[in-house]
């Protein structure tokens, strides 16, 4: 081709759905046809066109996905096709298995909600230069009218050569989209299933079951991991069809002691109604497998409606699921402390059980339910005590690749605590810059850690002097006898300093004094006894 008419391609689609006059909207499991008009828009000025021409006699790479009423993906395909003489493209979507991309034709799940079906198109036939092009809205169910489940959507039942030129297969369904109700092909006849004209029964759940899955929906048996998925299957007592124009639901489970949220993803006119939760980082429940509540706090319609054939609503109370029902468990954490344990050490490390003084130690021992290791290269991982009502931080010493990571706080002067032991609480334990993370699996060690009450230890510590808690003064005379007459010269002036526990003095680099204020001026009192008394 001259490099003068080398222009830009794009897609203006056609898309035929259905030939002919048919109120029921009703696709074909051979496939959705497929028709569309590949144009150049660039086509410069070309003797004896009129633009945009044609684009005729060409390989492109045609991708379909289809999308559910939440944005989830549930087929992509892919085809090669070559356009006509007159610049035509006519495929179906889902006949030929070799075409798909992701997922399965027949594995979408046709349940009566809207779906989008969004069209892409490589020029070059290389898969690596799509460019969007077109999205529509399918708003009917494919299956029933050649032999798969699902339902199809209508004003009037479809008919032999009006509105389903091939019979149903028996248990196609149908869905009145003017009166709301549901219809079951028998064989012969379009039925109501499980009612009847004055059916006012309400739906109601059955039973509730959980199971586990990975990320890619397969059965899993083990510790489940993030990324992976509870599922919770709820049963109805009848077929209901699931509305989610208003919302959509949702049910409650408890993950460890916290509940979480399983979101709706399919079951519309079955009677299994299937929720999903996808396992997150620190979800933790290692006993008794995923439980959840019994009645109404579960089920959340959150704005869906759940209805049965005959219009009548569902009761959403729920029976509970116990420990014990399943045995899910889940571990999204990294090491977890199971236990903390403080002892008083001399400034060499050994055990002290005796009062702590300046330069002994406050040891602290966290123990994980996995070895982990510490990293400290960037900062120092810490434990926050408390001793004697003020905070004090014991740094990390020892313990990476054990189960027992080791701190210590070295008692400084004026560090006081003599009753209740050294305490703790649950969120002691901090990196501090620091990395500290499981060996299994690389996670990092959860900061929570188990409370240390009061006298979970008896821990003294008095690293503060002597104090003074009351001074007496007095007169005597010169030979000591206490005189309550003035002073005179040679008579003296006694000061008392008691103290709160018994102390020492020693005079061998100085006398101790006490100031004293006689008449307006500063006298100095010399010491002259007492050491080794309070």
């Amino acid at each position: 081709m001259n490099t003068l008419y080398t222009f830009k391609k794009q897609l203006l689609l056609t898309v035929l759905f259905f030939i002919g006059s048919t109120t029921a909207l009703v696709a074909q499991t051979a496939g959705i046809p497929f028709q569309a008009y590949i144009m150049d828009t660039n086509s410069g000025n070309v003797p004896g066109y009129q633009l945009p021409i044609p684009m005729v006699n060409a390989e492109i790479l045609l991708e379909f996905t289809i999308q559910n009423s939440v944005g989830e993906v549930e087929y992509i395909e892919r085809q090669t096709v070559i356009t006509d003489a007159f610049g035509m493209v006519s495929t179906y979507v889902g006949t030929d298995p070799t075409n798909a991309y992701s997922k399965t034709f027949s594995s979408i799940n046709w349940n009566g909600f809207s779906k989008k079906l969004i069209t892409r198109i490589d020029f070059t036939n290389t898969g690596d230069q799509f460019e969007p092009h077109h999205e529509m809205d399918i708003v009917f169910i494919p299956g029933p009218s050649t032999g798969s489940s699902g339902a199809i959507l209508g004003t009037t039942p479809p008919d032999d050569g009006v509105e389903d030129p091939v019979d149903p297969v028996a248990g196609a369904i149908y869905l009145d989209t003017t009166t709301g109700d549901l219809y079951v092909f028998d064989g012969t006849d379009w039925v109501k299933p499980n009612s009847t004209p004055d059916d006012t029964s309400s739906p109601a759940v059955a039973g509730v079951s959980i199971s586990a899955t990975d990320a890619a929906g397969a059965p899993k048996s083990g510790a489940l991991d993030p990324g992976d998925r509870i599922v919770v299957t709820v049963s109805m007592n009848e077929v209901v069809m699931v509305d989610l124009t208003g919302g959509v639901p949702t049910y409650t489970i408890d993950v460890g002691g916290v509940p979480r949220t399983a979101t709706y993803v399919s079951g519309s006119t079955t009677t299994d109604l299937v929720f999903s939760y996808t396992v997150s980082e620190g979800d933790v429940d290692t006993a008794g497998g995923v439980t959840a509540a019994a009645g109404s706090d579960a089920l959340d319609l959150d704005g869906a409606t759940l209805l049965d054939a005959a219009g009548n609503a569902a009761n959403t109370s729920t029976p509970a699921v116990s420990d014990g029902d399943n045995s899910i468990v889940v571990d999204a954490a990294g090491p977890m402390a199971t236990k903390v344990a403080i002892k008083g050490t001399n400034a060499s490390g050994a055990d002290k059980t005796t009062t702590l003084g300046t330069g002994d130690k406050i040891v602290v021992t966290v123990t994980l339910d996995e070895a982990a290791t510490v990293d400290t290269s960037g900062g120092t991982p810490t434990y926050t005590i408390n001793v004697g009502g003020v905070d004090k931080t014991a740094t990390y010493v020892s313990g990476t690749g054990t189960t027992s990571l080791v701190f210590s706080y070295t008692i400084a002067s004026g560090d006081s605590d003599t009753t209740d032991g050294i305490t703790a609480g649950t969120s002691a334990l901090a990196y501090a810059g620091g990395i500290m993370e499981g060996i299994a699996d690389g996670r990092a060690v959860a900061l929570a850690t188990p409370e240390v009450a009061a006298a979970a230890n008896s821990i003294v510590v008095d690293a503060t002097g002597p104090a003074v808690t009351a001074v007496a003064i007095k007169g005597t005379d010169a030979s000591d006898v206490d005189k309550t007459t003035t002073l005179g010269v040679g008579d003296k002036i006694v000061v008392t300093a008691t103290m709160n526990e018994a102390t020492t003095v020693d005079t061998a680099g100085g006398t101790p004094t006490y100031t004293i204020d006689v008449g307006g001026v500063s006298k100095t009192a010399t010491y002259v006894s007492g050491t080794g008394t309070t």
